[in-house]
């Protein structure tokens, strides 16, 4: 009998850790959806509980073996299907607009083109609880503009993650300065590419929210001491507010399973989040609906009513059986 419960107990320990680190059975379902892997590792769990019980039948006379092995059995199927329908089932909330970008340039008379973007198809890594978002950022001058230094100051949602960008960073306690120089130059870096400190991007089984922060182009007046002198060491220059800049964001091409259902303000593309402005671009939050994974959620769900019936029939043999061995006493 003790050998039997320290064989169950294991192997619901082993499914509980791998189920709470994603690597198991609910972190495919939530990630991939794939049924299959999923019913494999609760068979496996299963039949770890079946021989524990066998072999403990074969050393011991013990009458609770059966009703404690349905028990278990019941255990490790609720633990899954609980586990999965939380996730399949749970609420979205729009993320919070707290951040900025802000660009500042050392010549305000060229014209330039800042290009950003983000891809919500790769959704994923939100989907796994990952922090961030990939973010990406371009900036040029218009065609025949001279070359030009520029910098982005950037605050709350927009900060990055300097251990997974490929940027050098000034960072403070409440800013980041990226540098760069477009145009002739040797050395000019035109752009950057990172992975914000904070996710824009909430996502719930089949529906994707993101919430961009705001790109500006502010007065350098309203800069306090220190990081205007930031600004000026890294621009060789003071700060200035650029007279003409056209902003430019992009969600990324959705394939035919996905569907942009929502977008405020609307998009400049139809059916693709796709932004323009001239010299700033306000917040802006957009969903996607992803066909083929609110099937496999179904599919899951579908699943799950199955494991629960199950897991209650399981108890309700473990009690059976309990009191006809009571009766029989």
């Amino acid at each position: 009998m003790t050998l039997f419960v320290l064989v169950g107990g294991a192997a619901l320990l082993l499914l509980t850790d791998a189920w709470m680190g994603g690597l198991g059975a609910v972190g495919y379902l939530f990630d991939l959806f794939d049924i299959v892997s999923w019913l494999l590792r609760i068979t496996i769990g299963i039949s770890v509980i079946a021989v524990g019980g066998w072999l403990t039948a074969t050393w011991s006379s013990n009458r609770c073996i059966e009703p404690v092995a349905l028990t278990l059995a019941a255990a490790v199927l609720c633990a899954s299907s609980l586990t999965g329908l939380n996730l399949i089932t749970a609420s979205m909330v729009s993320p919070p607009i707290t951040g900025k970008a802000a660009l500042y340039v050392s010549d305000p008379t060229v014209p330039l083109r800042w290009q950003s973007g983000t891809d919500a198809r790769y959704a994923t890594l939100e989907r796994q609880g990952a922090a961030g978002t990939t973010f990406l950022s371009h900036i040029t001058p218009l065609e025949g503009a001279p070359s030009i230094r520029w910098a982005i100051v950037l605050t709350g949602s927009a900060r990055l993650d300097p251990s997974l960008s490929d940027v050098h960073l000034i960072d403070t306690p409440k800013h980041q300065i990226v540098t760069g120089a477009s145009g002739a130059e040797d050395d000019a870096v035109s752009g950057f590419f990172g992975r914000t400190q904070k996710p824009w991007v909430a996502a719930s089984a089949s529906r994707i929210v993101v919430s961009l922060p705001r790109f500006s182009t502010p007065e350098p007046s309203r800069l306090d001491v220190k990081l205007h002198a930031a600004l000026t060491e890294v621009l060789k220059s003071p700060p200035r507010q650029p007279a003409h800049v056209e902003i430019e964001f992009d969600g990324g091409g959705l394939g035919p399973m996905l569907t942009l259902t929502s977008a405020s303000p609307p998009s400049a593309i139809l059916g693709r989040p796709h932004w323009t402005a001239t010299n700033e671009l306000r917040p802006v939050t957009y969903a996607i609906f992803d066909q083929s994974a609110e099937d496999a959620s179904r599919n899951g769900l579908f699943v799950v009513a199955i494991l629960l019936g199950t897991a209650a029939a399981s108890l309700v043999g473990a009690m059976q059986t309990i009191i006809q061995r009571g009766r029989e006493s």
